[in-house]
């Protein structure tokens, strides 16, 4: 949430997020700006995970691992970096995509036997880098 006044709508959607127990994610306000209360509010009442780059929040969806320049390299769930062409065509989950044809997110956990949530992290990684492309049924092909 970048802004939600008092009572707002922004902040109903963070409470509805944090019932079905989705995070939140906030960017401190102003003290003094009504738009900033209820995201200030969150954060203070460890609602909502304090943020101030886009960074934090993209680090809590994807693995990172140091590169020998020191910079932080996004990893899919073998450790092997998104942003390498060959990663990609080795990646188990690349090769299924292709295998399976439009499999979606479930279907490539249950075949490859990883928890879906990294399928999922490992997929927008491929939509991020335009390498991989999911329909509105959420199956997913190589582009």
């Amino acid at each position: 949430m970048t802004e939600a006044a008092e009572n707002s709508g922004s902040l109903i959607t963070a409470k509805l997020a944090l019932e079905f127990s989705k995070e939140v994610f906030a960017i401190p306000g102003d003290v003094g700006r009504p738009g900033s209360v209820g995201t200030n509010s969150l954060i203070r009442d460890g609602l909502a995970k304090c943020v101030l780059r886009p960074e934090e929040v993209l680090s809590e969806f994807f693995r990172f691992s140091a590169s020998e320049s020191g910079i932080g390299v996004r990893t899919n769930p073998y450790g092997q970096p998104f942003s390498n062409p060959s990663a990609r065509s080795n990646s188990p989950l690349f090769r299924k995509i292709e295998e399976l044809g439009m499999p979606d997110a479930e279907s490539l956990s249950s075949a490859l036997g990883i928890p879906v949530e990294e399928v999922i992290a490992e997929l927008s990684g491929f939509e991020i880098e335009g390498t991989v492309a999911s329909d509105h049924f959420g199956r997913y092909s190589i582009r």
